[in-house]
């Protein structure tokens, strides 16, 4: 898998879309903030975030709840 940034809006739900660079997220970060902020006071926090690791599992483990 290729590295990926995501951006996520503190207090909001959490970011859906990878960025293929760090400078596709700052971007796609500074258009959210505006777009947040516009006609208000409010201070939006912008956070992104870089992945680091991926886990895999190759099998699915099912469990009889039958009784």
């Amino acid at each position: 898998m290729d590295k990926f940034w995501m951006v996520w809006k503190v207090g909001d739900k959490g970011p859906t879309h990878k960025h293929p660079s760090l400078e596709s997220a700052k971007t796609e970060a500074e258009r959210l903030a505006l777009i947040h902020a516009l006609g208000t006071d409010e201070v939006v926090e912008m956070v992104i975030l870089e992945a680091l690791a991926v886990g895999r599992r190759r099998s699915i483990i099912w469990e009889d709840i039958r009784t």
